[in-house]
C-alpha cells in the first residue's frame, strides 16, 4: 500500500501595504498652512495693537520707520498724501492744556532765552523738531528772542508779541505746563524742562486747530 505523502502547508503570503505618501503629504501641507495662518494672524494682531487713531491721525508704535519706542504719525493732507512724523510720546498721554486754537503765519519765530536753552538739554532738539514740522507743512521757522538786552548782546533777532507781524512761539520756564496765546505770541509754559512733551503737544494742537477740533 503506497505511503501517503504529507502535503507541506503553504505559507501565507503577507501583503505589505505601501505607505500612502499622498495622505501624509496632504497632512503635512495642511499642518504647515494652519501654522502659517496662525503666525500671520498673530503678527497682524500684534501690529494692530500698536496702531491707533487720534484726531484723525494714524499712529504706529515701533513699526521700524522711527527710532525704537517712538510713534510714527501719518497726517492726511489730501489726495492720498501724508505728512509722516516721529513722536517721542504717545500723543494721547501728553496732558498739557491748550487755552486757545493755534493758527500760525507762514513765518514763525521760535523764541527762547539762552538761560533756558542752557538749563534744559532738550531745548535745541525741541526747537529743531518744531522747525522741521513747520517746514513740512509749508511754513518756515527762525530763531529769535523776546529779551531785547540779550538780542543786542548776542546779536540775535529780537521779536515782540505786540509789534512783530509773524507768529511767535515763546518757550518759557514755569511752575505749570500750559500753552496760551498772548497777542501775537503763543506762550509755551514748561515745568521741569519738559520741553519735548510741550513741543509735541503744541504740534498736535496746531493740527487739531486746522481741523476745527478742540483739545
Amino acid at each position: 500500500m503506497p505511503k501517503k505523502t504529507k502535503k507541506k502547508p503553504q505559507k501565507e503570503e503577507k501583503i505589505i501595504e505601501k505607505p500612502n505618501f499622498d495622505s501624509q503629504t496632504k497632512f503635512v501641507l495642511i499642518f504647515m498652512a494652519i501654522l502659517i495662518l496662525v503666525i500671520l494672524f498673530t503678527y497682524l494682531a500684534v501690529k494692530e495693537s500698536k496702531k491707533f487713531s487720534y484726531l484723525g491721525v494714524t499712529f504706529y508704535k515701533n513699526d521700524g520707520r522711527c527710532p525704537s519706542k517712538f510713534y510714527l504719525g501719518e497726517f492726511p493732507l489730501g489726495d492720498n498724501q501724508y505728512l509722516k512724523f516721529c513722536f517721542r510720546q504717545d500723543p494721547r498721554n501728553i496732558n498739557i492744556t491748550i487755552e486757545s486754537p493755534i493758527f500760525l503765519t507762514d513765518k514763525v519765530a521760535l523764541a527762547m532765552d539762552s538761560s533756558y536753552s542752557e538749563k534744559c538739554e532738550d531745548s535745541i532738539v525741541s526747537a529743531t523738531t518744531l522747525s522741521v514740522f513747520l517746514n513740512q507743512l509749508g511754513a518756515s521757522a527762525y530763531g529769535a528772542t523776546i529779551n531785547k538786552t540779550e538780542a543786542l548782546a548776542l546779536n540775535r533777532t529780537y521779536v515782540n508779541c505786540s509789534t512783530t507781524l509773524n507768529s511767535i512761539v515763546v518757550f518759557r520756564d514755569s511752575q505749570v505746563n500750559l500753552i496760551k496765546k498772548q497777542e501775537n505770541c503763543y506762550i509755551v509754559e514748561i515745568k521741569d524742562c519738559g520741553i519735548m512733551n510741550a513741543t509735541e503737544r503744541f504740534m498736535i494742537g496746531m493740527w487739531a486747530s486746522s481741523k476745527g477740533v478742540k483739545l
